[in-house]
């Protein structure tokens, strides 16, 4: 088992699954050692090996690994080949040319660091897995794959159970051991994220950097961090901290004009729609004339402020977007025939998006779903968008719209992209990529937009489709300028993300949702989208267990109290005591009914996930 092993590197012992911390812009040969610390030994200044580079993502660095390693072994025959030895050698380092291509790598869901996975539980195999598949000995990488999926090379040779098959099929394909342990990636794990101070009670609607160090959170949460907070907080110092009473209601958005928070939504049991707090204390306005008023989105254009909503009147309902002149609330352009959800601009005019389909409070023009203010009145963007839509952002020039993937009964759009002068949107992901795809909850969209660190995040309630686990995700996705494709950044447990920020160097999720991928988070979470755990030991200095070796029972020990999942998982990746849930330091384990072996004890915890090898006797 990984962890157990000590393998000497020019003369220094280091533990197999020693990682070094996760580098997007870094010298190759830094990057390199990362994927596997034989490069240490086998080719310690690769060719450009001190040069800088950026890799988007781990496939990306998984593939300039394997193109790499191929390129030197290609060159590098061992001695005493014959014929048919070297011709299945040849054979399959250009099988691995064309895997590393096809980037597609197997995906680590066990463990919080770097470590290989033969076979995932999508069946991606790794590459010397991959190699073995090519060359006809499928059962050898699935039998591996059963018992030691997350064994290393050096620790599967010294199996009883396979060193002598795997030594065979080696030599007969005309590779050494020390080629198939330079071969084999260790693999990141998931994007960790964080809970973020105890969280909410209940949904988190908007969030809002003020660019001065707080984050403004809003929604219908009665707590945060486990104090009294009426349904709006701000989060400053690594706290959460109340703002006078609190607003009643339901906000839907946050924004900055003067010194002065605005929030758009229904307050004060219907009375208003918009709350304004200026430090001291909260006062309420009412910007849509009418009964039952309610503000959708706020928006800042050339320093004037609009804003999207609707109101009751004798005449129905009135869906308007209103602008203040500095000294009222006046009406723009006429009345639209359906909800307004969000504002935005486009080529230098303001932009409307919801669920309307006409021009007029009773109908009228047609203008599906998205319209410019032209000369003062509303006319359809472009070509207009099949379904509804709940955001728009702009994208250096292009309009990004998110909307409706799924209603219960149509496909929609989900994510659309208008260039710059553009006259027809470009529909690419869900219609012809299908990299975005409808959550099993109805209603399924694209909800929101937010920039971190000069890349476009945008979240909902939807499927985002990667290579694998660690590019696929829910709820929460990245736009990749390049492709104009997404991936996936975490897998929430929730019903959807309202709300996307950056603060603080890092990327805020809020919503309805308890956790994302195996962390504990309620309604708020927090990613540095770097990848592992926390911390600079590997083995998670939150998690002690003892007697290690253990017979039948376990302590499991932790610094801090809180909730927590402990399990245990076995060599082959496979959970073999469910996950239970404990909140003080202390957690007591039976493990007497596990067969003799090696295997890992997972914490989950508020903190993200940890892990210690055990071993049964």
């Amino acid at each position: 088992m990984k962890g157990l092993l000590l393998l000497t590197l020019t003369g220094t012992s280091l533990p197999l699954f020693a990682q070094l911390a996760p580098q997007q812009d870094a010298p190759l040969a830094r990057h390199l050692l990362e994927v596997n610390a034989q490069w240490a030994v086998r080719d310690p200044e690769p060719e450009g090996g001190k040069q800088n580079v950026h890799f988007a993502n781990d496939a990306e660095r998984i593939a300039a690994h394997l193109h790499r390693v191929r390129a030197y072994l290609y060159t590098h025959t061992p001695e005493g080949l014959s014929a048919t030895q070297l011709q299945q050698r040849t054979q399959l380092l250009n099988d691995l040319e064309r895997y590393a291509d096809r980037g597609l790598f197997p995906q680590n869901e066990v463990l919080p660091f770097r470590n290989p996975v033969f076979i995932d539980p999508r069946h991606t195999a790794c590459a010397v897995g991959q190699l073995m598949i090519e060359s006809g000995d499928r059962a050898l990488a699935e039998r591996i794959s059963g018992a030691m999926n997350l064994a290393y090379v050096s620790e599967i040779l010294a199996d009883p159970r396979f060193t002598s098959d795997v030594a065979a099929w080696a030599t007969t394909h005309g590779f050494t051991a020390e080629d198939l342990a330079w071969i084999q990636p260790a693999y990141a794990p998931p994007t960790l994220w964080t809970d973020m101070g105890g969280g909410t009670d209940t949904t988190v609607t908007c969030l809002l950097n003020d660019g001065q160090g707080n984050l403004y959170l809003a929604g219908t949460f009665t707590q945060a961090g486990g104090a009294a907070m009426n349904g709006v907080a701000r989060w400053a110092g690594g706290q959460y901290l109340a703002m006078g009473t609190g607003i009643n209601g339901t906000p839907k958005d946050m924004v900055i004009v003067g010194q002065d928070l605005l929030v758009a939504g229904q307050f004060q049991g219907g009375l208003s729609d918009l709350a304004r707090w200026n430090g001291l204390g909260w006062s309420y306005e009412t910007v849509e004339l009418g009964m039952d008023p309610h503000l959708n989105d706020l928006f800042v254009m050339n320093g004037e402020l609009y804003v999207a909503g609707n109101a009751s009147g004798f005449a129905g309902i009135t869906h308007q977007v209103m602008h203040w002149n500095g000294a009222v609330w006046e009406p723009v352009g006429d009345p639209l025939n359906d909800v307004i959800h969000t504002l935005g601009q486009h080529d230098g005019r303001l932009v409307a998006a919801g669920a309307f389909t006409e021009i007029g409070q009773f109908g009228g023009t047609p203008c599906a779903h998205v319209a410019e203010l032209v000369n003062g009145q509303w006319q359809q963007l472009a070509d207009g968008l099949p379904d509804e839509v709940f955001a728009l952002h702009d994208r250096n020039g292009m309009l990004m719209a998110g909307g409706m993937l799924f209603d219960g009964t149509n496909n929609g759009f989900g994510l659309s992209l208008l260039p710059a002068g553009g006259s027809q949107w470009n529909a690419p992901l869900y219609a012809n990529w299908s990299s975005l795809g409808n959550n099993s909850a109805v209603p399924s969209a694209v909800l929101g937009f937010g920039e971190h660190d000069g890349t476009v995040y945008f979240c909902g309630n939807f499927n985002a489709y990667g290579p694998g686990l660690n590019d696929s995700g829910t709820q929460i996705a990245r736009f990749l300028d390049g492709t104009q494709d997404v991936e996936g950044l975490a897998w929430v447990n929730g019903d959807r993300v309202h709300a996307v920020a950056s603060f603080d160097g890092r990327l805020v999720i809020g919503g309805t949702f308890s956790g994302t991928n195996a962390t504990l988070a309620n309604n708020i979470a927090t990613s540095d989208l770097g990848l592992g755990v926390a911390g600079t030991d590997a083995w998670g200095a939150d998690l002690a267990v003892a007697p290690n070796p253990a017979v039948d029972k376990i302590t499991v020990q932790r610094d801090q109290e809180g909730r927590a999942h402990v399990e245990v998982v076995d060599a082959a990746g496979r959970t073999v005591i469910p996950a239970r849930t404990f909140t003080g330091r202390t957690a007591r384990l039976d493990i007497s009914d596990l067969p003799a072996g090696t295997y890992w004890l997972r914490l989950t915890g508020e903190n993200g996930i940890t892990a210690r090898p055990l071993v049964k006797r």
